[in-house]
């Protein structure tokens, strides 16, 4: 007998019962890489549970080792994938290995007695040093499948197989052998995730979690409201002094991305005017549906007693300017970023629409002129700002997803 053959054998592959301690660690974060606070994450197999804290760390440690589970196959196969011989037993049964060159001669032969249930594997290019073609014969019980064999460099070329008991066999198979168990994560604000692991011990599994809804977080998701909350602020951009209000949920979560909207004032009004006004009635709307946002009213620059929208590019940067600050602060809904404005507001809506393709999801305007105000290059279909405010807020899909 071949003792390097079975000695490959055992090895690569045999799969038994054993026993893990539990060492198991990682971080949840949201795509931006920013920590998720209060997942909860579970070893299903175990049965334990820990809930990450601000820094998204979860651990599961357990000193007392575990019973791995026996993988037992639904189905009794032999197959051969890229010079891998590969056996699943369904039931104990003995294994032979047999090679044969092309004149009939045999050349090794092992036989494996009393091989428990399970999945199992031999690289033939370990045990076929031989360069000529080669005949490979392969058993369980008496059930046998013979292959033609080349070894072609480093590896083998199986060129057909002589039989009738080549049943393909799955390509996950040797992952789910492995498989030791399962671990669980749910967040509020984002899609459930499940893993499997193959390992208990000296494993670091950090795991990204996906936002609820398709919607994609910005990197503020996870903070405390602290930088930016409900108000009336003012930034200084483009070395102007600006100001804008916004308003937050009161019952905020911070890993939950909302769609951000800004309402743009008309002449003769101002960002106060929008609030009183609830945002073009959206707010009201998004409150009695509770499909909460967060929305913004930005000022004009005040000439002659008026907020004026007359800064060009600089309104243009103050946009920006904003909108960056709220990624960065608060969980934002970055592909739902809306604005909308009436006259004068919407004038601007209209100019943003023209070169912030990329960044507004859609626009609402009433009302609107094209004329006396800053109009950038046409980058924008200026159809899309003809969404209406009730589009903007609908729970349905539109093109393909919600809004």
């Amino acid at each position: 007998m071949n003792n390097g053959m079975k000695l490959c054998l055992a090895m690569l592959l045999s799969v038994s019962i054993n026993a893990q301690t539990i060492d198991l660690q990682g971080v949840v974060s949201n795509k931006a890489g920013q920590p998720i606070t209060g997942a909860v994450v579970s070893l299903v197999r175990q049965g334990m549970k820990d809930t990450t804290g601000t820094d998204g760390k979860y651990l599961f440690s357990k000193g007392v080792a575990v019973q791995l589970p026996a993988i037992l196959p639904s189905t009794e196969m032999i197959s051969v994938n890229n010079g891998i011989l590969e056996f699943t037993l369904r039931n104990p049964a003995p294994m032979a290995v047999e090679i044969f060159n092309v004149k009939g001669a045999l050349l090794q032969k092992e036989l494996f007695r009393n091989i428990i249930a399970g999945a199992y594997r031999l690289d033939i290019g370990k045990i076929a040093r031989q360069s000529n073609l080669l005949v490979i014969k392969a058993s369980i019980g008496n059930r046998s499948i013979s292959f033609r064999y080349l070894p072609i460099g480093n590896g083998g070329h199986v060129l057909k197989p002589l039989g009738e008991y080549a049943v393909p066999i799955a390509s996950g198979l040797a992952q789910m052998a492995a498989v030791v168990d399962t671990i669980k994560v749910t967040a509020s604000g984002f899609s459930a995730k499940a893993i499997t692991i193959t390992s208990y011990e000296n494993q670091q599994q950090n795991i990204t979690l996906d936002s609820a809804n398709g919607s994609t977080g910005s990197i503020g998701c996870g903070k405390e409201l602290s930088a930016v909350k409900s108000g009336t602020y003012t930034i200084t951009s483009a070395n102007l002094s600006r100001q804008y209000i916004i308003s937050i949920p009161t019952n905020y979560d911070k890993n939950k991305p909302y769609r951000l909207i800004f309402g743009m004032h008309c002449f003769g009004s101002n960002m106060q005017g929008v609030t009183n006004d609830k945002y073009y009635q959206l707010k009201r709307y998004a409150d009695s549906t509770k499909e909460y946002c967060i929305f913004v009213a930005p000022n004009g620059v005040v000439t002659n007693g008026n907020a004026m929208w007359d800064q060009a590019e600089k309104d243009h940067t103050f946009f920006d300017d904003m909108l960056k600050l709220f990624k960065e602060n608060l969980c934002i809904d970055t592909a739902r970023v809306f604005s909308c404005g009436f006259s004068y507001g919407a004038m601007f809506t209209n100019s943003l629409s023209r070169n912030h393709k990329n960044v507004l999801r859609a626009m609402a305007c009433y009302a609107p002129a094209n004329w006396n105000i800053y109009v950038p290059p046409m980058e924008m279909d200026l159809r899309r700002c003809e969404k209406t405010r009730r589009e903007i807020l609908r729970p349905g899909p539109g093109r393909g997803q919600r809004l």
